[in-house]
């Protein structure tokens, strides 16, 4: 098949004497080859016992059967009925009637498999169980500081970035079904359609000017063989903007690829990928660009040497830019302090956990709530602040990080459903293989350089003023978020734990 490419617009970056922020978050989702059992291999049903509400449904899925499977109701005929039989995957959704038992029979080359169906009254909240369905902004603050926490290791700077990882993440939800789709939302904290429309208004709300930007990209890179949904494409055409490609998996691809992150990162990530190969089906790519300039850039006597202790004792000797901010945090575990950027648009929130309390304790107790609590309790009061010079790295795989938080399904060939998304040209599914995230930043007196990446890894299945003059300054270890301020959703989320 003769190969198909878009061609990727070229830009230029801005220059000029502007401070310059550039946080980025690339995020990769390659899709590949499940090894599905066929002839000789293991052939598996995805769940032996479920429990769906009445008026509900949930998909189940025989792996590694090559031929038709024949359902059935073997019990309970007025409590479930089998709605949609797919064919191509083997598949079947299972729609709940009454409250009661059932079983559901799949027969395979003489062979007969059951799932337990109960069937549970249905409750006045929605299908999925969510915290706060109506509370978006707390729902990806909280999935945010989650993700933050299961990174967090010792002595270790991090920085991750909630928004970005959730767009990618609600693209790839919007291919799945059944019970992956019900983990994708149990994780998120909301209903999908919630988060579709929440990130929607949330990427084409964001504020640009001469001197700031928090730019968001999203592409999809299609297997030219790949029998790709036309309603999945368009879904995150319409909500995520996402720029769609087809083409092979090949050398040429693996150059674009990453010409096409280069771009949309201003060049802070030159590469995200290293290499490809023929089991990837499909690449879905979020990239976040944040350029700002702070609303007064440090002089040159307002920068100097002082002493950074970590939580062990141990002392290094770095530069710290000084500065009188207007907007303090505190609450009994932290003080803080907003630093605004060109036009108020855009700020830089510092945490500094009180003396008493270690950085994992005090990560450990920072949820969407939390957060939220604290900027809306920030006050209009003087601060004395000084915020170190840094610059740090960061990479590690957060599949382990999401299946802790409930993720499960997506990553496993034998009952991962993405049939929302297609099939590839042996008529099998996708999974998730691995999820891998790497962030760059680079703080100094004209401003910040930050940048990340993220590449999943799929394969095909089987106040009032106050007087008083606050002093915080930053010179132990401290948590910080990028947000901007209209809706405050932290963007960026990091840990500075050492220097």
């Amino acid at each position: 098949m003769r190969q198909k490419e878009t061609n990727i617009i070229k830009s230029k970056a801005k220059q000029g004497n502007m401070f310059i922020f550039i946080a980025l978050l690339a995020f990769i989702f390659i899709f590949c080859s499940v090894n599905v059992a066929i002839a000789g291999k293991k052939v598996v049903l995805s769940s032996k016992n479920i429990e769906i509400e009445e008026g509900t449904s949930q998909v189940i899925k025989l792996s590694g059967a090559d031929k038709k499977t024949e359902w059935s109701i073997k019990k309970g005929q007025d409590k479930i009925s089998l709605e949609k039989v797919n064919e191509n995957n083997n598949s079947v959704t299972i729609y709940g009637k009454k409250a009661g038992k059932a079983k559901v029979q799949a027969k395979f080359k003489g062979k007969t498999y059951i799932c337990n169906v109960s069937v549970v009254k249905a409750s006045s909240n929605t299908n999925t169980e969510v915290n706060n369905p109506d509370d978006e902004w707390e729902a990806v603050a909280d999935f945010g500081s989650k993700l933050f926490q299961n990174t967090w290791e010792k002595d270790k700077n991090i920085m991750v970035s909630p928004v970005s990882v959730f767009n990618a993440l609600a693209m790839t939800a919007n291919g799945a079904n059944g019970e992956t789709l019900s983990q994708f939302e149990k994780v998120f904290g909301i209903p999908l359609e919630k988060c579709n429309s929440y990130m929607k208004s949330y990427n084409e709300s964001l504020p640009s000017g001469d001197k700031y930007k928090l730019n968001v990209a999203n592409s999809i890179w299609v297997k030219n063989s790949f029998n790709i949904k036309e309603d999945f494409l368009q879904k995150n055409k319409e909500i995520f903007r996402a720029e769609v490609y087809q083409t092979e998996f090949d050398n040429n691809a693996l150059e674009k690829i990453n010409g096409w992150v280069k771009q949309k990162t201003d060049g802070m990530i030159p590469e995200i990928i290293d290499k490809v190969d023929n089991e990837m089906q499909m690449c879905l790519i979020n990239a976040l660009a944040f350029d700002a300039e702070w609303k007064k850039v440090y002089s040159e006597d307002e920068v100097k040497e002082d002493i950074f202790t970590k939580e062990n004792g141990e002392t290094s000797n770095v530069q710290y830019m000084y500065s009188e901010e207007n907007t303090y945090i505190e609450d009994k575990n932290t003080t803080g302090f907003v630093k605004y950027y060109k036009d108020n648009k855009y700020a830089f929130v510092a945490l500094l956990p009180k003396e008493s309390i270690n950085m994992e304790d005090y990560i450990k107790t920072l949820d969407g709530k939390k957060l939220k609590k604290l900027i809306d309790n920030k006050k209009d009061t003087v601060v004395k602040a000084s915020i170190p010079k840094f610059k740090s790295e960061y990479f590690a795989s957060l599949k382990q990080m999401l299946q802790m938080m409930g993720l499960t399904d997506a990553f496993d060939e034998n009952i991962a459903d993405f049939t929302g998304m297609g099939l590839s040209e042996n008529n099998l599914g996708l999974y998730i293989d691995d999820v891998l995230h790497k962030t760059f930043i680079e703080v100094d007196e004209r401003g910040t350089k930050a940048g990340a990446a993220t590449a999943v890894i799929m394969k095909e299945c089987g106040a009032v003023m106050n007087e008083e003059i606050k002093t915080v300054y930053l010179d132990r270890p401290f948590v910080y978020m990028i947000v901007d301020c209209d809706s405050w959703l932290p963007a960026f989320l990091g840990v500075v734990q050492g220097l």
